[in-house]
């Protein structure tokens, strides 16, 4: 109880004006120092050996000097300050997003693509800041950002997420891959009224590319019927590339494909794209790490 009352009477000015007068052990100095008068110097020193209940300073009229209780005081104020200064800075930094930790999820498309560079030239400017990364299909992003697991994913956002914020990023195209041997490798673009006459070869349903393809197949009374599913984007291509059928690709995720076995074609078609965003919680305050790595992947994105 006396400690909770003694907290709520000294202040943190009390205990500078006090080292400040331990420091130079004259009135008229550290009274110049603050600036502030002698009177109000006093008048504050005797306040708080008033709180306290002890004397601080013998005084003389010749000589100023710390009193065993005094002595204890100026160590322990000097310590508390410093500790008080550097949790201020850690605060700062944290507001300025130079230090913190940030939580990210991400489409496998993103983590082939935009993600790495991002994250080493995030880690150059904000060496601080500690970036923990988990790679996710699309709806296990929006998830893990409702569940609040992570501060933002990175996924293709939607207009029905009235909960989230996204933050656009760039257009990531569909492309269909196919083996260099396939009638499909022949033509420049292609439309999805050849595409749903093929076998497909097909990832799995939570992906934001297979609700796609699933869309695009009902439009033309058709039902997704994959001629193999797969989990990864990488045994997509392999299959593809031994003619098995063709798979439907972000075009992010081309440049990972190795062209002597495998070729891509644009589709040709207005809803064959996806929008990658930021997406992070509408009604959560976002760090400034967090607004910090968002705004340096819209910067990156602009120049893809």
């Amino acid at each position: 109880m006396l400690i909770d009352i003694l907290r709520r009477r000294i202040r943190i000015r009390d205990l500078e004006v006090f080292l400040m007068l331990a420091a130079n052990l004259n009135f008229s100095k550290a009274s110049e120092a603050l600036h502030i008068s002698q009177s109000a110097l006093s008048a504050a020193i005797q306040g708080l050996e008033e709180t306290l209940s002890t004397r601080l300073f013998d005084r003389s009229t010749r000589v100023v000097e710390l009193t065993p209780a005094g002595k204890v005081l100026q160590k322990e104020a000097e310590e508390l300050l410093a500790h008080f200064d550097y949790s201020i800075q850690r605060v700062q930094d944290f507001v300025s997003g130079a230090q913190g930790r940030l939580h990210i999820a991400a489409s496998p498309s993103v983590m082939a693509g935009l993600l790495p560079s991002a994250l080493n030239r995030f880690g150059e400017t904000y060496p601080g800041v500690s970036v923990e990364v988990r790679e996710e299909v699309h709806a296990s992003c929006i998830h893990l950002v409702r569940a609040r697991k992570v501060d933002l994913a990175l996924t293709p956002g939607r207009q029905d997420f009235d909960d989230l914020c996204q933050t656009r990023l760039f257009n990531d195209h569909l492309v269909v891959l196919c083996s260099p041997n396939h009638a499909f490798a022949k033509q420049d673009k292609v439309k999805w009224t050849s595409i749903v006459k093929e076998r497909i070869i097909a990832v799995k349903k939570e992906s934001s590319v297979r609700q796609i393809v699933e869309t695009a197949f009902a439009r033309y009374a058709r039902e997704l019927q994959p001629a193999f599913e797969v989990e990864r984007a990488t045994s997509a291509m392999s299959f593809a590339a031994a003619n098995l059928g063709v798979a439907i690709m972000p075009l992010s995720l081309v440049n990972y494909a190795d062209k002597q076995y495998v070729v891509h074609r644009m589709i040709d078609a207005p809803d064959a794209v996806r929008v990658i965003c930021a997406i992070r919680l509408a009604a959560r305050t976002p760090s400034s790490a967090a607004e910090n790595f968002v705004d340096l992947c819209a910067r990156m994105a602009t120049t893809r």
